[in-house]
C-alpha cells in the first residue's frame, strides 16, 4: 500500500517540477494541429459542437433514445463527454 502512495506523491512531484515544459510542448501541439486548418482556432470548438449536434441528433431525433438523466438533460451529460 506504502509502495503505491510513494509512486503517487512521485507523479504529482514530477509534474510539478516539469509543468512549464509539460505546458510548452502542449502549446505546440495545440499550433502544429490546428495550423493547416481552415477556421483555425475557431476549429478547437466548433469541432466538438459539430459533434454533440450530430450525435444529439442521431439520439434525440432519429432514435428518440436522449431522456433526462438524473433530471439534467441529455445534451449537457453528453457535452461534458465530447469536450474534454
Amino acid at each position: 500500500m506504502f509502495g503505491l502512495a510513494k509512486t503517487f506523491l512521485q507523479v504529482l512531484h514530477d509534474n510539478w517540477v516539469w509543468r512549464r515544459q509539460a505546458w510548452e510542448l502542449a502549446k505546440i501541439d495545440l499550433v502544429k494541429t490546428y495550423r493547416g486548418a481552415a477556421l483555425g482556432w475557431i476549429w478547437l470548438f466548433v469541432k466538438p459542437a459539430v459533434y454533440i449536434g450530430v450525435y444529439y441528433f442521431t439520439f434525440a431525433i432519429g432514435m428518440r433514445t436522449a431522456s433526462s438523466i438524473n433530471g439534467m438533460p441529455f445534451l449537457l451529460w453528453m457535452a461534458a463527454g465530447v469536450f474534454p
